[in-house]
């Protein structure tokens, strides 16, 4: 059946597109799908494609048009197609979901013919590949077997790594091939039993964790676990996934007992104690601590926390690896909330837990201060005034704070506790021609690609170059 739109211009008197949906792994015809032609503000027209995957609508107004079509199993495949005038041979296709997420590493080929019939009828044919999608499915369970329900699993794609490419911060996790970043997640029903997707093509990594309110079936020895049963995804298996494939990853989940990490904290010389309006020997102060995997991307990494108002602390059941050690003291007197009491100083540092407890673990407390900048911006870009936004990735304390660059480029961010920090710079739209960001320094550090650690011991100032780009960019 054709469907029409009602005539509403003096266009041909009934001009045609068809088309067949093929699958685009193996050419086959797709039925139950269906296509949809949007132009403007006019509603959508719909046609249900046959048992051979073949589309048509009649009495269409020469122009341009969207069309979208899809099918169970399959993404959407999206693409532009004018009717009326001399058509395009082929066109790219944009994949994407049934949501309108779009896949941005996929594109599909669309071809296109146009004739005119002796009728006068003008058709346009199309050839539409739709992609087929993956799942994953499995069983997440305890180390006696048992189904562990409410688990978050989640999977990771990886997606390769262009050369020369900037990771712009916060970086993701990698694996020098791959950058892995996070698709999608799901949670386990009664049985343990999970579903995650629909998946495109590529590498995965799935890692099963608890909810993020925590979930009584997990023991305090239970670590988030990596597909098959590994605590790091670097131990942990991929699966390659071809398109349309359902592939089974079940995960039993790591119970493994860890170590204590206990030290003494020292703070910075002249430091104040906040005791004013305390009870006699007690202290407003108060240190946390975290303990972090680099670059792990799980929701609930096998780091702990702990918080002490004495010089001493101590992290219980470590489990064995390398962490950035962070730690932030704020005093408690300052605010009720404690996102909002003041932060007074700071420590980050790398260090490594091997299989026996760490004792003697000295934290030298380092006072927080603000950082001052400058931005430059290259031969014939015109200077503009820029905003300068620092937003904290680390574990401890999620703050953002914000500076204005004068007339001379400067600027001081103010309020920085202790974590990593991404900056990123925008500009007024007025801008023109745009601008965009060259590099950001610190000393040495590249900050767009690693980041910034706070407190930073240094003296130098955050340095921003600015590049005039057609379209301009922000890290």
């Amino acid at each position: 059946m054709l469907a029409s739109l009602d005539a509403q211009t003096s266009g041909p008197v009934n001009t045609v597109l068809e088309g067949d949906i093929v699958n685009a792994a193996t050419s086959a015809p797709v039925t139950l799908a269906r296509a949809r032609l949007d132009q403007g503000q006019n509603d959508p027209l719909y046609a249900k494609a046959d048992s051979q995957g073949h589309f048509a609508f009649e009495n269409l107004a020469p122009g341009n048009y969207s069309l979208t079509v899809e099918g169970p199993g399959f993404f959407q495949t999206c693409t532009q197609v004018t009717i009326g005038v001399q058509a395009l041979p082929t066109g790219r296709g944009k994949v994407s979901t049934n949501t309108g997420a779009v896949l941005a590493s996929k594109s599909l080929d669309v071809a296109f013919s146009q004739s005119t019939g002796a009728d006068g009828t003008a058709h346009v044919v199309a050839k539409v590949p739709v992609l087929p999608y993956a799942a994953i499915t499995g069983k997440v369970t305890d180390p006696r077997g048992l189904p562990m329900m409410n688990c978050t699993v989640v999977v990771f794609i990886g997606r390769p790594v262009e050369p020369g490419h900037i990771r712009k911060w916060p970086p993701p996790v990698t694996n020098g091939t791959f950058d892995i970043v996070r698709y999608a997640s799901a949670q386990t029903d009664e049985r343990g039993e999970y579903r995650i997707g629909p998946l495109e093509p590529g590498t995965y990594w799935v890692v099963a964790d608890r909810d993020g309110l925590g979930w009584p079936g997990w023991e305090s020895v239970d670590r988030a676990t990596w597909f098959p049963a590994a605590t790091s995804r670097d131990a942990a298996r991929p699966l390659e996934l071809a398109a349309g494939q359902l592939a089974r990853a079940d995960i039993g989940i790591v119970r493994r007992t860890g170590v204590s990490v206990a030290g003494r904290l020292t703070m910075p010389p002249g430091a104040a104690d906040s005791t004013s309006s305390a009870p006699e020997g007690a202290t407003h102060l108060y240190t946390s601590l975290a303990l972090q995997p680099p670059r792990n991307a799980s929701m609930n990494p096998n780091g702990p926390f702990t918080s002490t108002r004495k010089d001493e602390f101590e992290f219980s059941d470590v489990v064995p690896g390398k962490y950035t050690l962070w730690a932030l003291t704020r005093d408690a007197s300052t605010d009720l909330y404690p996102a909002n009491q003041k932060p007074l100083y700071g420590f980050v540092r790398e260090i490594e837990v091997g299989e026996r407890d760490v004792t003697g673990l000295d934290v030298a407390l380092q006072p927080l201060r603000d950082l001052p900048g400058a931005v430059t911006f290259a031969d014939g870009c015109s200077p503009v005034p820029l905003t300068i936004r620092a937003v904290n990735h680390g574990p401890i304390a999620a703050v953002q704070v914000t500076a204005a660059t004068g007339p001379d480029g400067r600027f001081v961010l103010s309020g920085l506790t202790s974590g990593q920090f991404g900056i990123y710079v925008s500009w007024p739209p007025s801008a023109a021609p745009r601008t965009g960001v060259a590099s950001i320094h610190l000393g040495s550090r590249d900050v767009l690609k690693e980041g910034l650690d706070m407190p930073y011991s240094g003296d130098e100032n955050l340095q921003i170059a600015m590049q005039c780009a057609a379209g301009g960019g922000s890290p």
